[in-house]
């Protein structure tokens, strides 16, 4: 049986209405309701309680294809179109322990209609994203990565991620969520210090602080000799530091010393501005896109994009512990089988998701080559632009939990209002109402005054919650 793909009534309404470019009332939200508009059967499962509609990978396949099919006014590209999606939906025995199809990757489809791409072999996300790095870069030769020296050596043992806090065990009360809006498409796009490396570094030997250029793209062994915020600046555990971490420590008045005399620098580098206008683009028509939450996943994980790990993943229907060796080596061998000649090797295996992780042997580490860099700098640089926010006003005295674009605090948003907006990498803020506490980094609880107990903290379930309760959220 094919795996089923979860999708709300209205979503499907308009998945319908955009296929037949046909416009649906917002009272339109049965089944029943949308065949009466079409007079035509969509031929799909519902259930009696408010659970979600689904449609199986085929079933969804042969509905696309039937309202084609019976709709007189649409174009021959449309039809085109939908007729290969319903192709590569079909597939067969052997490829179904494959990824299942998400509401998201239904969504792409109108994301890529909105965005001008015909290419019908992009049905996701990272489709998507890699469409559009394609794009821009297709004009400029990145150098490939040296996996040896670069990689090994100094990006690897570098590999900070974004900055990330919680004062954990804390309860609060009315406090902040405060957010930049399309951080990291805001950096790429509109950040004239930021800049990306457009070829492999090299190594220097450094003896003094003072010779340092901190503009120029590198990273060092450093040791940091003052007591620093761990809610505002990150250390590595590995005393190694890039040049935008030295200009935040500079910024915070932080004492260092060389710890190695060996640096790697990159001396050829562009602002990124070059190559990530688009983001901007990106940005408007999220404000006014039906998919608005599908723009900034792109927006939002172009960064790791840039730095995919060259591996191909096994999806297999039941947990693992209950397979046969024989089993596992079947899945493995379908689903490489199409990928060309060469050795595989097993390189995790992932029993929370039931995945496991394959590399072809002699193969680069990064799918993408020298676009890797991209991503150590852009999060490097995250964590400077968060850092510098977070020196703003009293927000030190009342921080209680810092995350990738973000963090929450006591302070007002009136004493911010300078950098408050909607636009690209302006500030926005909602505020918490009521009783909550910091579990940990990952989960956070608000106390629900009329259930009586903890409840995870989700922003859509919270946010429906104070409806309920009566008070604004804003």
């Amino acid at each position: 049986m094919a795996p089923k793909v979860y999708m709300s009534i209205e979503t499907i309404r308009d998945i319908i209405g955009e296929i037949l470019n046909f416009k649906f009332g917002k009272d339109v939200n049965t089944h029943e309701k949308i065949e009466d508009a079409l007079k035509v059967n969509l031929n799909v499962y519902t259930k009696k309680t408010n659970k979600p509609v689904y449609i199986t990978k085929n079933r969804y396949a042969l509905t696309i294809e039937f309202n084609i099919i019976s709709a007189q006014d649409s174009t021959g590209e449309l039809k085109e179109q939908h007729l290969k999606l319903q192709k590569s939906m079909n597939k067969s025995d052997d490829e179904e322990d494959e990824e299942e199809i998400t509401e998201d990757d239904i969504k792409v489809g109108m994301i890529k209609k909105e965005l001008g791409i015909h290419n019908s072999h992009i049905t996701n996300i990272g489709g998507v994203i890699k469409k559009l790095l394609h794009d821009s870069f297709k004009y400029f030769k990145l150098d490939p990565l040296d996996e040896i020296n670069e990689y090994q050596k100094w990006l690897k043992p570098y590999g900070m991620n974004a900055k990330l806090y919680a004062k954990k065990e804390t309860e609060i009360i009315d406090y902040y969520d405060y957010d930049v809006n399309g951080m990291y498409g805001y950096i790429l796009s509109s950040v004239d210090e930021f800049k990306i490396p457009t070829g492999v570094g090299r190594e220097i030997k450094v003896y003094s602080i003072d010779e340092i250029d901190k503009k120029k793209l590198g990273f060092y062994k450093l040791k940091i000799l003052s007591e620093v915020d761990e809610r505002r600046f990150m250390k590595n555990p590995s005393n190694e530091y890039s040049n935008y971490d030295m200009i935040c420590m500079d910024e915070y008045n932080y004492k260092y010393e060389l710890l190695d005399n060996t640096a790697y620098i990159y001396d050829k580098s562009v602002c990124g501005k070059k190559f990530f206008g688009y983001m901007k683009k990106l940005y408007e028509i999220r404000k006014t896109s039906k998919y608005g939450d599908m723009y900034k996943k792109i927006m939002a994980q172009t960064g790791g994009m840039c730095a995919k790990k060259n591996i191909i993943k096994v999806y297999l229907k039941k947990n693992i512990e209950e397979m046969t060796d024989s089993e596992i080596d079947s899945k493995i061998n379908a689903r490489i089988k199409n990928l060309g000649k060469g050795e595989y090797s097993i390189r995790k295996v992932d029993h929370q998701e039931n995945t496991i992780e394959l590399r072809k042997e002699g193969a680069p580490h990064f799918a993408y080559g020298g676009l890797a860099r991209i991503h150590y700098f852009l999060t490097s640089y995250g964590r400077l632009h968060i850092a510098r926010l977070l020196n703003m006003g009293d927000i030190k005295n009342s921080l209680v939990y810092v995350h990738t674009d973000g963090w929450r605090c006591k302070t007002d948003p009136i004493d911010l209002i300078d950098y408050m907006g909607k636009d690209l990498g302006e500030l926005k803020c909602i505020k918490l109402c009521g009783k909550f506490k910091i579990v940990h980094l990952n989960c956070m609880k608000y106390y629900d005054e009329i259930k009586k107990e903890w409840i995870n903290y989700k922003k859509d379930e919270y946010k429906k919650y104070l409806i309920e309760l009566g008070k604004l959220y804003n």
